[in-house]
């Protein structure tokens, strides 16, 4: 059950006080998609943060079929403790980890802000997908090697 929660967060970018606010009438396995209604904020069931988060939210039939076991409860950080993560992980770390996920593999930072359901891909780009520390050296390695190979080629570099 633990592992159909985190399936859930880590594939569809849900806010924790959205997956807390869902009902099975949310979900809509035939049409593939979760309908996010309302957002469970501090005890009381509200709006959802933006208009942007009302949108549908895709649902893969793997996804649907993990539902069954639907898990609502503490359960994260100890699982995440016990897997060896390090660091404050919660809820949230999974939306973060999709949208850079997304970007480091190279796909259309606009659909990275639709499936995070931001309304400003600033957002998405600005405050949550990070650089992945082997593509950073991908990078600075493709650069260094292009600059002693210019100054090797115009005798710069012994």
């Amino acid at each position: 059950m633990k592992r159909t929660l985190v399936l859930v967060i880590a594939a569809t970018a849900l806010r924790i006080s959205e997956i807390l606010a869902l009902q099975w009438k949310d979900v809509d396995s035939e049409g593939q998609h979760i309908q996010v209604n309302k957002a469970w904020v501090y005890g009381q069931f509200g709006k959802p943060k933006s208009k942007a988060s009302k949108r549908p939210v895709p649902l893969h039939p793997l996804l649907a079929a993990h539902l069954t076991s639907w898990l609502v409860a503490d359960h994260l950080k100890p699982a995440a403790r016990r897997a060896g993560v390090k660091g404050n992980v919660g809820f949230h770390t999974f939306r973060r980890t999709l949208a850079s996920h997304l970007v480091a593999n190279n796909y259309d930072p606009k659909l990275a802000q639709e499936l995070l359901r931001h309304s400003s891909i600033r957002t998405t780009l600005d405050i949550y997908a990070q650089a992945i520390t082997p593509k950073k050296l991908e990078a600075q390695g493709t650069f260094l090697r292009s600059l002693l190979a210019q100054g090797e080629a115009n005798g710069l570099v012994q």
